[in-house]
């Protein structure tokens, strides 16, 4: 059989899909289409992502019509990252006797050959594009002859495109707009009924399941226990006990991840670092990672963001939930270093004291490393340490 494959976040499907497919279809002779969404991609950060399940849903509602179209979980139930080449190489194993089409848009076309293990992607399917603006036909031509160069199987078509976008789908919907004219209507009713992106409040549980994939096991184990111990420290200290579990299981989405995207995270958001901070990567994660909770998961509550960005180091002036999230990162259940005992005897009756201990023990930790200080964790410190001398004089 000649089999197409067609990847992507498909975050919603829209007509320009739909569109694409059936005339892919119809001009490469295809007997099968394999269409599969992203889990974790690779290449990009996913914004405003729906849930998996509902995502398969839509895709399976939109390409009924075609008849050929089999949505595919596999991206899905994979663990990690969704590579392509990991992909290719499964479907191959399905599909020994089959000739493999990977379909793709303009911008995937120009950067394939950039791609993680882009000779096996050359090797086991035959790459095939469409433009997405009036010009780009000659550009993906052009490029087709650079990667045959390289050893790929090219076919570049000249479709016509659609004017449609997830982003503009996700922007209408949150807006309750009209948005039957960039999908198809049965998947217009979809996302209205069940508000996929109007405005529903995600769940803990949302958060937790888009938050694990970034995380080794042991770090996600390790969010999952801050969260827990930060909902009970709010409970004791007044904060607000849903934002605390929630910045909880958020504050370390970063930590696993590698410090040049963390660069790119914080540049996309604006944030410049100071020299300081610059100088000690330790740092970052809590930087990028109230970026990334704000940008690419949607969460725009400026308590848990503040609180994420300073758990690592404190800062002057921290509320009760700064304080909450930065003591919880300390005496979580899955900490065991010495100390930690009297650490979460301390904090049943000050996070003050955890907070001065536990800036201590980092400064002696970088002092001995002969790294930077940074100057908001020596104004956390003092501002702790006055408030437990006004505690004892008062």
């Amino acid at each position: 059989m000649r089999i197409g494959v067609y990847g992507g976040t498909f975050n919603p499907i829209h007509l320009g899909h739909v569109h694409i497919l059936r005339e892919f279809i119809r001009r490469l002779d295809l007997q099968k289409v394999l269409l599969i969404p992203d889990g974790t991609p690779p290449h990009k950060v996913a914004e405003d992502l729906a849930p998996p399940e509902d995502r398969v849903k839509m895709c399976q509602i939109a390409t009924e019509e075609l008849g050929i179209v089999e949505v595919s979980r596999m991206e899905l139930t994979r663990p990690g990252k969704s590579f392509t080449s990991d992909t290719l190489t499964q479907l191959h194993e399905l599909y020994p006797r089959d000739e493999l089409y990977f379909l793709m848009g303009e911008d995937m076309f120009l950067t394939v050959d950039k791609w993680h293990d882009a000779p096996t992607i050359f090797r086991l399917a035959v790459l095939c594009a469409s433009p997405r603006s009036h010009e780009g036909y000659e550009g993906l031509v052009a490029k087709q002859r650079e990667l045959e160069a390289l050893g790929a199987r090219c076919r570049v078509e000249d479709i016509p495109f659609l004017d449609a976008s997830s982003t503009r789908v996700r922007e209408l919907a949150r807006e309750g707009k009209d948005i039957s004219g960039l999908v198809p209507k049965e998947v217009a009713e979809y996302i209205s009924e069940n508000r996929i992106y109007g405005g529903r409040p995600m769940t803990f549980e949302e958060y937790e399941a888009l938050v694990k994939p970034h995380l080794s096991e042991r770090r996600f184990y390790h969010s999952q226990c801050v969260a827990k111990c930060a909902a009970e420290l709010a409970g004791k200290y007044g904060a607000d006990v849903e934002k605390a579990r929630l910045a909880g299981i958020l504050h370390d989405v970063m930590k696993d991840t590698a410090p040049e995207e963390q660069l790119k995270i914080m540049e996309r958001s604006g944030i410049i670092l100071t020299e300081a901070q610059r100088r000690n990567t330790k740092l970052w994660h809590a930087i990028s990672g109230a970026a990334f909770v704000e940008s690419e998961l949607g969460v725009t509550d400026r308590d848990i963001l503040d609180a994420i960005a300073c758990h690592t180091g404190g800062k002057a002036g921290m509320t009760a939930l700064d304080k909450v999230l930065f003591v919880a990162d300390y005496i979580s259940a899955d900490r065991d270093y010495p100390g930690v005992e009297e650490l979460r005897i301390a904090a049943e009756s000050s996070l003050e004291e955890v907070i001065v201990e536990g800036i201590t023990f980092t400064m002696q930790e970088r002092m001995g490393e002969r790294m930077t200080m940074e100057p908001r964790s020596i104004d956390a410190y003092n501002e702790a340490l006055w408030i437990l001398e006004s505690k004892e004089k008062g």
